[in-house]
C-alpha cells in the first residue's frame, strides 16, 4: 500500500515498480536496481503523465528534510513520472530539499 514497500517487494529481483496516479506521503530510499515509474491510472491500463499525476510529498513534520534519498547507487535505476515535493526550511538561511 506505499510506495516503500512496493521498493522493497522489487529489490531482491531487480524488478521494475508501477505507481498509480496518487499523492503519496512519504520517504523513499532508491534501491538500486529497482526502476520506478508513476504516472498510471488507477488500473494501469493508460499511462499519461498529465492526466494521471503521480507526487510524492514528504509526510508532515519533515521541515528542510529530504523526501527521496538515493545513495551509493551503483546499477541502473529509472526513475520517471514524479513530481518530487520538497518542503520549507525551519528557519531563515537554511536550506531545504526534495532529494537527497
Amino acid at each position: 500500500a506505499t510506495l516503500a514497500r512496493g521498493i522493497a517487494l522489487a529489490a531482491p529481483g531487480d524488478k521494475t515498480v508501477f505507481v498509480a496516479t496518487g499523492e503519496y506521503e512519504e520517504v523513499l530510499t532508491v534501491a538500486a536496481g529497482v526502476s520506478m515509474f508513476g504516472g498510471y491510472r488507477a488500473d494501469f491500463l493508460d499511462r499519461d503523465l498529465t492526466r494521471y499525476p503521480t507526487l510524492i510529498l514528504g509526510p508532515p513534520g519533515r521541515h528542510g528534510l529530504p523526501v527521496f534519498l538515493a545513495y551509493s547507487v551503483r546499477a541502473t535505476t529509472q526513475l520517471a513520472g514524479f513530481t518530487v515535493v520538497g518542503s520549507d526550511a525551519l528557519r531563515a538561511n537554511r536550506s531545504g530539499s526534495a532529494v537527497e
